[in-house]
């Protein structure tokens, strides 16, 4: 510790320190200035010498100062530093801490240190992604999404109880529909069940289901899905507003990378084979007409307590009364694949006949092809209780939003020379926005409509020039629209 001797006295004891050893004094009895223990150093000469060149006027303390200072300096970097990652640690910790969480909340706590003697942190909350007993929204055949609660491997859907059984010791869960058709689970990643079945249909052969994650705080419940700012207990990483898992009492969050969110309900359509093969019978028993319009069917079908809707539950808002599409058998309805636009002045043979030539031409099965038209998908006891509340734009936004489920427009003409279509504003207005938006396209025409056509095909060029004149003749600016409103709004926009 030093080049020189120091040496320092007190009545009962010596030491002197020594650039190569040590020696060790023991205390007189008599209280007598002590002597070495052992002779391994100088005589008592060399300590008087020693003690002579000392300054011990100096404070022995001050030749530590040059150890002691970087010494101590080092040390507290070390604490800083030390203490630094921890309150770190900590903030990280408690941002991802639900805010019941000292209210009793089961939450485990870890010292992430091993053995350092620091205040144990917090761990971060993970909210359980998966498990059987769950709320799950399941792809179902027809392109349908399903709101399903599973408790002990049974579950019901569309008014029927099913059980998800295993077979075989180490085999999958699976389940049978209906038909017979196995659904067999082929795997679990994150939130998401994929299951296979040997369904002839290839559209039937794959579905998903999604499982609603649950928070663990205070026991477990669902979280729901919500758009704003959060930071994911998953992954920790912050994210931007958008779509999450979310449980708002305690601000526990899960990132679309962490657990799938689920698919949007679909617009559903009216299966073709409904439209043809059931839906005449009713019609025409409903209102003891051969050939009645839309307008004449709407109270009987549509709307009113004979309304095949009446007084069951809205799957949308969950109020009583129904649309009629919501109201058909499973089989009867599925995912929009066209839109339909048309008049509800149009006969039921009209209807029929016009769709029924397409489906052969397209040699499409009427079973697979689901129609959105506004007789059937929309709610008519809504429309009529909120028809001085809804508004032009509100029915022109859901329009839009019909459309682009579909993707694919049919436009429905009555007649070849004087079409009711160009009369109405609302199917100019359709025709419209299914051109802006680069939609498919395709007229299809009744057998009326077809045998006029051909007829005046035959008739040569006189039939063809009476045809052009009557198509030139049109004028959609003519269209009218029930509500004044809707045709001011509609004629704006078209014309602008």
């Amino acid at each position: 510790w030093s080049s020189s001797a120091t040496q320092v006295s007190t009545s009962t004891t010596s030491m002197r320190l020594a650039p190569t050893n040590f020696i060790e004094l023991e205390p007189a009895v008599d209280g007598s200035p002590t002597t070495p223990s052992s002779p391994t150093t100088q005589p008592d000469q060399a300590l008087t010498s020693a003690a002579g060149d000392a300054d011990l006027s100096e404070d022995p303390a001050d030749s530590l100062i040059p150890i002691l200072v970087p010494t101590v300096t080092c040390f507290l970097a070390v604490l800083a530093g030390l203490g630094f990652f921890c309150y770190r640690d900590y903030r990280a910790r408690k941002t991802r801490m639900p805010q019941g969480a000292a209210a009793g909340a089961e939450v485990t706590f870890s010292n992430p240190w091993h053995g350092m003697s620091l205040p144990a942190l917090p761990a971060a909350v993970r909210p359980l992604i998966f498990a059987w007993d769950a709320r799950m929204t399941a792809e179902w055949p027809r392109g349908k999404v399903l709101n399903l609660t599973v408790e002990r491997h049974e579950f019901e859907a569309k008014g029927r109880q099913y059980s998800l059984e295993r077979p075989e010791s180490r085999g999958s869960l699976q389940f049978s529909w209906e038909d017979g058709t196995v659904q067999k689970v082929d795997s679990i990643q994150r939130n998401v069940v994929v299951w296979s079945t040997q369904h002839p249909r290839p559209a039937w052969q794959h579905f998903r289901w999604i499982c609603t994650p649950q928070c663990p705080v205070q026991g477990h419940h669902d979280m729901e899905v919500q758009s704003d700012r959060y930071r994911c207990n998953s992954c920790s990483r912050s994210q931007a507003a958008e779509k999450h898992w979310c449980c708002p009492a305690h601000e526990v969050h899960l990132c679309p990378s962490c657990a799938e969110l689920p698919p949007e309900a679909p617009t559903l359509g009216v299966a073709a084979y409904f439209l043809l093969r059931l839906f005449p019978s009713l019609a025409r028993s409903a209102t003891a007409l051969d050939n009645p319009n839309f307008y004449e069917i709407c109270p009987h079908l549509a709307h009113g307590n004979t309304g095949l809707g009446f007084n069951k539950t809205c799957p949308r808002d969950g109020q009583p009364n129904c649309s009629v599409v919501d109201a058909l058998d499973d089989a009867h309805s599925g995912k929009v694949t066209h839109f339909v636009s048309w008049c509800w002045a149009y006969t039921l043979d009209n209807v029929v006949t016009a769709v029924d030539r397409w489906l052969q031409k397209s040699e499409a099965d009427p079973a697979d092809v689901f129609l959105w038209i506004c007789f059937f998908c929309n709610n008519q006891y809504r429309i009529m209780q909120e028809a001085t509340q809804a508004g032009s734009q509100h029915l022109k936004s859901i329009f839009e939003s019909h459309l682009g489920a579909a993707g694919r427009m049919l436009v429905l003409l009555d007649d070849i020379r004087q079409p009711t279509y160009v009369s109405r504003a609302w199917c100019i207005f359709e025709s419209y926005v299914c051109i802006q938006q680069n939609f498919s396209m395709e007229v299809i025409l009744p057998n009326s409509a077809q045998e006029c056509f051909r007829h005046a095909l035959s008739a040569g060029d006189a039939g063809l020039r009476e045809l052009t004149q009557a198509v030139a003749s049109l004028d959609v600016r003519d269209a009218k629209a029930h509500q004044r409103a809707d045709e001011d709004l509609i004629k704006k926009l078209i014309l602008n």
